[in-house]
C-alpha cells in the first residue's frame, strides 16, 4: 500500500511538472499561438503597451489584473513567446475534466496549484520549479473577476512570495476593457516597468505591484456603437 501510494504521488507529481514549458516547444501550443493573434487582432482592437518593459535573458514573475475570459490569451500574445508565461490555476479545475488536463497535457503552460486530495507536489515547489527552468509564471493576484475596470480587488501575496524566492522581477500588467465585450472592441494591455524583489517583504511587493497598476491611467474612452455586435456572446463566452 506504501509503495502504491508512493508510486501515485510520484505519477501525480511527473505529470504536474511536465505540464511546464519554459521555453513553448510545444507544437500545439504554437500552432494555437499563432492562429489565435490573427483572430483575436480581427475580432477586438488589441493595443500592446510597453512591450519593452518585459525583462530578457531571465524569468519573471507576471501580476495582472483580472476581468474576464479573455486577460489571459491577451496576455500571452503581449508578451514574447519566450520565456513563456504559464498560468497558475485552481487544481480541481484542471484535473476534474478531461477535456482540459488533455489540453493542458499537450499544450503546457498551466500550472494546477493548491488542491487537496489530488495528492499533488505544494504550489511553491511547482511554481519554483517552473522559473528555476526559466519559465515565467502568470498570476492574477485579486483571485477573482474584477467588478469595475477602474479598481483593483484586494491582492493575494502568492506572487511576490515566489519572486521573492526566486529572486526575480515582478512584471506588473494591466488589461483594460474585457469586462464587457463586443465585435471590435478597443482592449489594452500596459506592461508596466519590472519591479526588483531585492529589499521587498512579500507585503511590501505586493504593495507596490499594486500601486503600480493603480498608477497606470485609464485609456481614453472611445464614442461607444450603437449596437454592440455579438456583445453577450463574446462577454460570456468563457463564464
Amino acid at each position: 500500500m506504501i509503495q502504491t501510494r508512493r508510486d501515485l504521488r510520484a505519477r501525480a507529481e511527473a505529470a504536474v511538472f511536465g505540464l511546464i514549458d519554459a521555453d513553448a516547444s510545444r507544437r500545439l501550443y504554437r500552432l494555437l499561438r499563432l492562429l489565435a493573434i490573427p483572430v483575436l487582432r480581427l475580432v477586438f482592437r488589441v493595443e500592446v503597451r510597453g512591450r519593452t518593459n518585459v525583462p530578457s535573458g531571465t524569468a519573471f514573475v507576471v501580476a495582472a489584473n483580472h476581468l474576464s475570459w479573455l486577460d489571459a490569451p491577451l496576455l500571452v500574445i503581449a508578451f514574447p513567446l519566450v520565456p513563456r508565461i504559464n498560468f497558475v490555476a485552481d487544481a480541481t479545475f484542471v484535473i476534474d475534466s478531461n477535456f482540459r488536463w488533455f489540453m493542458g497535457r499537450k499544450m503546457g503552460g498551466v500550472l494546477p496549484l493548491v488542491t487537496y486530495g489530488h495528492g499533488l507536489p505544494p504550489a511553491s515547489r511547482v511554481i519554483q520549479t517552473c522559473l528555476a527552468r526559466g519559465g515565467s509564471v502568470g498570476f492574477f493576484p485579486e483571485g477573482r473577476y474584477g467588478s469595475d475596470e477602474r479598481e483593483l480587488l484586494r491582492f493575494h501575496r502568492g506572487f511576490a512570495k515566489a519572486a521573492i524566492e526566486a529572486g526575480v522581477p515582478v512584471v506588473p500588467a494591466r488589461v483594460w476593457g474585457t469586462k464587457d465585450l463586443w465585435l471590435r472592441k478597443p482592449v489594452v494591455v500596459e506592461i508596466g516597468a519590472p519591479i526588483d524583489p531585492k529589499g521587498h517583504t512579500p507585503d511590501s511587493l505586493t504593495d507596490a505591484t499594486r500601486a503600480c497598476l493603480a498608477s497606470m491611467p485609464a485609456p481614453l474612452e472611445r464614442p461607444r456603437p450603437r449596437v454592440h455586435v455579438f456583445r453577450r456572446l463574446l462577454t460570456r463566452l468563457f463564464p
